[in-house]
């Protein structure tokens, strides 16, 4: 392989990437004891908006993020979120396909003080054919995705 065309190779391959942004809140309550995809277009009321590479699939009506390419990955999610009726921790995962999360990270929301931000993020061994899953659930009673709330996903080149 010549010099030139090495170099076309390697210049040329562009990242993948998904950008997911919440633009209209869910419905109150749609987020309860039990992990829910964050971006999922199933919860009433909520609209995103994405923009997303070739080689990933954004399933909107299950959540879920399938990689056609693998790699090393960077995730960010920026969840806004409001608690309803009690102060509660606030859980979130990052999962691959069926497997156990490779992400954890709680937020303890106060009622008072909500809606609230927090941001999580992670670095990750991608194979092709994966699905990603990003989801949350709350400690008891419910919790509602607010605008704002966003993922970039980012391949590391």
């Amino acid at each position: 392989m010549s010099h030139k065309e090495l170099y076309s190779l390697t210049y040329n391959e562009k990242a993948s990437f998904a950008n997911v942004l919440c633009t209209t809140s869910s419905a109150a309550g749609v987020i309860g004891t039990s992990l829910e995809p964050i971006f999922d277009s199933d919860h009433t009321s909520v609209v995103f908006s994405n923009n997303v590479s070739d080689d990933i699939t954004f399933t909107a009506n299950a959540g879920t993020f399938t990689f056609a390419r693998a790699g090393i990955y960077h995730i960010v999610l920026v969840a806004h979120t409001q608690q309803e009726t009690s102060n509660q921790l606030q859980t979130f995962e990052m999962k691959l396909n069926s497997a156990s999360a490779f992400y954890v990270g709680e937020r303890q929301v106060n009622t008072g003080y909500d809606p609230v931000e927090s941001t999580h993020q992670a670095v990750v061994s991608i194979s092709a054919d994966d699905v990603l899953h990003i989801q949350m659930k709350t400690a008891s009673a419910t919790a509602t995705v607010i605008q704002g709330t966003s993922v970039i996903i980012t391949e590391i080149t």
